[in-house]
């Protein structure tokens, strides 16, 4: 009788080949698992740094809003229970002012006078503030905040129109 060695040699090979292809699946997830990993630390670092320069920004916008309150109130001891010399003094005082280099803008808005500031968040966004001038002596407080958000100041471009099919005039 002959004996073979063929059938050792094939499992020998294809135990090998099985460790090779389990070596291999464990190295590429192990590379998928660190760019993964890359991917998100970076994601991390830059909203890490979007929500301190937001902080900072709406920090600042709290500052201006309570020099705004300071002044408001200044000019309500000055005009007693006379809101309409009220509202006249408050549209002339914020007529051309900036408030820790933020400049305040006033204007009417319907039958309501409001105040409107921005603050620079990031290169291609503001945090806009406006502010409603209530009756102070009907309410508790100067003004209301009417809006508190983050505007885009880049201009937006439209894509262009891609033609799929001709189309016939």
């Amino acid at each position: 009788m002959k004996q073979t060695k063929d059938s050792s040699f094939i499992n020998i090979g294809s135990s090998s080949l099985l460790m090779i292809f389990i070596v291999l699946t464990l190295v590429t997830f192990a590379v998928l698992s660190f760019t993964s990993a890359q991917s998100d630390y970076n994601l991390s670092n830059r909203l890490a740094s979007r929500k301190a320069s937001y902080y900072t920004a709406s920090a600042n916008a709290e500052k201006v809003v309570s020099e705004i309150d300071k002044l408001l109130e200044e000019q309500a001891s000055l005009a007693g229970t006379n809101t309409a010399l009220y509202y006249e003094s408050v549209k002339q005082l914020f007529s051309n002012t900036k408030i820790n280099s933020y400049p305040v803008f006033c204007h009417n808005s319907k039958d309501n006078l409001e105040l409107s500031f921005s603050v620079d968040v990031q290169n291609k966004q503001e945090l806009s503030v406006r502010l409603r001038v209530t009756d102070y002596t009907k309410s508790d407080t100067f003004y209301t905040i009417k809006s508190w958000q983050i505007l885009s100041t880049d201009l937006w471009e439209a894509d262009p129109v891609i033609q799929l099919l001709p189309m016939e005039d």
